[in-house]
């Protein structure tokens, strides 16, 4: 009787000690669950106050990007009109020895410099156009330094052995202090100019580049520099620098939290603004390591980057107008939006009024019905998709094109059959391995490329099927060729190397079964191969 007794004793602590841990299991696992919530909140609230203050930053650069731009307007699309009026005799020129250049006197307050590489009369006709062009400019750039915010000064390097500053620099602060003589500057711009003429893309021609920050012509301030090149019936004639002081940007931040950072980053990922120390410091801020995002995921809130560890958040976003970003970072103290609430109270009082055995059933029972629909739609997603490129399975493309078929008269559409070209040898070169990272790669750009509606399906091997909604054969080709385009650039991006593929299209316009269709697809897709590949080819099926 007494073991029997003892037994009992024993089964009833067990029980009471699982029950216990199962209550203070709920307290840790709930309370865990508050402070979570906590800390979304709170970086919610953080992420649109940033927000906001990108948006700031973002439309004030812009606006200052596009009224700076006016000048290098300005300068390309002079009227003739104005550079007839200059007559180069109505202005004192005077020729620096030392240097060997030839350079305008500032005799009115609105000209700005100009430096010639040698001698005034030995100007051809195109130098002396460019300089009657430079001095047309002048009161148009001293209208756009009083009335853009931020930018100091502007320089024009010509290919015609012309350099020009505004407002009136010196020639001293113009060349170089360090040993290179007026005519080595020269040089040096005109293999500037001639580099750009080889490489410029149709992205540095619209929007320019930016310069690394530093001192302005006089030394005295920290610069952020824009350049752009300008054209000229077409040609690239020089490049047109703007400066910027950097000082105002001070007045962007006004985030409501202490002992955090708050960057601005340029172009370059060299930081222009840092609310932790003054403007005049930037010379020694270190470049943003903010290319490498393995610790960064996105934002769930909107837009942007974060990395949330050992309650340290931060966020980097990309500023739209600009190819700027705001870079934040702020520790978080989520117990202290707790303490004084009535949230721990409410726990024990909730704990107390609730049936420990309900609170167990409950959970054992939630907890299996996950696991038993986690199971089932992983059965699903077998059945559904293809496992290594994520597009339908071959299993699913009979009920989806039939379905298509039936309601052909409500909704046309065309099938498109593509091959991946010389699949075979991107796996004799680089082994297969690296050929399941190309069909996970073009399955991905080909669903980049569709619309709403549309549907891939992988047919076998490096062949994919794509159904195309609402098209008739020409959108269909559209599509297509936009498709092969995609991933010759994604591909040569993404991977290194460049891969090309095949379709064959047919748009479905009669009483055709799915064997049929598929049929015709891939006798257009043996067309296109047979035409060199890389290609389309697509008809419209006749009923």
């Amino acid at each position: 009787m007494s073991n029997k007794k003892v037994e009992r004793i024993n089964f009833t602590q067990i029980v009471s000690t699982v029950l216990v841990l199962v209550i203070l299991i709920f307290i840790g696992v709930s309370f865990k669950g508050e402070v979570d919530t906590a800390i979304r909140a709170e970086e919610e609230e953080i992420y649109h106050g940033l927000l906001q203050q990108a948006n700031r930053v973002d439309k004030r650069m812009a606006e200052i990007f596009d009224r700076a731009k006016l000048n290098k307007f300005w300068l390309e699309e002079m009227p003739l009109s104005e550079i007839e009026n200059v007559n180069l005799d109505d202005y004192s020129w005077d020729y620096h020895s030392e240097l060997e250049i030839t350079y305008l006197i500032n005799t009115e307050e609105h000209l700005g410099s100009i430096y010639i590489d040698g001698k005034i009369e030995e100007l051809n006709d195109y130098q002396i156009n460019e300089i009657k062009r430079i001095i047309s400019s002048f009161n148009f750039q001293a209208f756009m330094l009083d009335h853009v915010t931020f930018e100091s000064w502007v320089i024009y390097y010509t290919d015609e052995q012309i350099i020009s500053a505004y407002p009136y620099t010196k020639a001293e602060k113009v060349f170089d202090p360090e040993g290179l003589t007026a005519s080595e500057v020269f040089e040096y711009v005109r293999q500037n100019i001639k580099m750009l003429k080889e490489q410029a893309t149709p992205e540095i021609l619209a929007d320019g580049w930016e310069s690394d920050l530093s001192p302005d012509l006089n030394g005295e301030e920290v610069m952020f520099t824009r350049n752009w090149p300008i054209v000229i019936d077409e040609k690239i004639h020089g490049i047109y620098q703007s400066g910027f002081d950097l000082e105002p940007l001070e007045n962007l931040y006004d985030m409501p939290y202490d002992n955090d950072k708050f960057f601005i980053v340029d172009g370059n990922n060299q930081v222009v603004y840092d609310n932790t120390r003054s403007i005049l410091e930037v010379e020694q801020f270190e470049l943003l390591d903010i290319n490498n995002l393995e610790d960064f995921k996105n934002s769930p809130y909107g837009d942007g980057y974060y990395s949330s560890k050992e309650n340290k958040l931060t966020y980097i976003l990309d500023l739209k107008n600009t190819n700027w970003k705001v870079v934040y970072q702020v520790e978080l103290n989520p117990l202290s939006k707790l303490v004084g609430s009535s949230i721990i109270v409410n726990y024990f009082v909730y704990i107390l009024l609730t049936l420990v055995i309900t609170v167990f059933l409950f959970r054992y029972l939630h907890l299996s019905n996950i696991r038993r629909l986690k199971a089932e739609q992983a059965i699903i997603k077998d059945i559904t998709y293809d496992y290594l490129t994520g597009a339908l399975s071959k299993k699913m493309l009979d009920s989806k094109l039939l379905g298509f078929i039936e309601n052909h008269e409500e909704c046309i559409f065309s099938v498109a059959m593509l091959d991946i070209d010389d699949f075979k040898k991107v796996n004799d070169t680089y082994g297969h391995g690296f050929g399941d990272k190309v069909l996970k790669q073009v399955s991905d750009t080909i669903k980049q490329s569709l619309r709403d509606g549309d549907i891939i399906c992988r047919f076998g091997g490096e062949e994919f099927l794509i159904i195309l909604s609402n098209t008739d054969i020409n959108l269909a080709k559209d599509i297509c060729n936009r498709i092969i385009r995609n991933i010759e650039l994604d591909t040569k991006e993404i991977l290194g190397i460049v891969v090309t593929a095949s379709i064959g299209v047919v748009n479905y316009a009669g009483n055709h079964n799915k064997e049929s269709i598929i049929n015709m697809a891939d006798d257009n897709l043996y067309r296109a191969k047979n035409k060199g590949k890389n290609r389309v080819e697509g008809s419209e099926v006749i009923s």
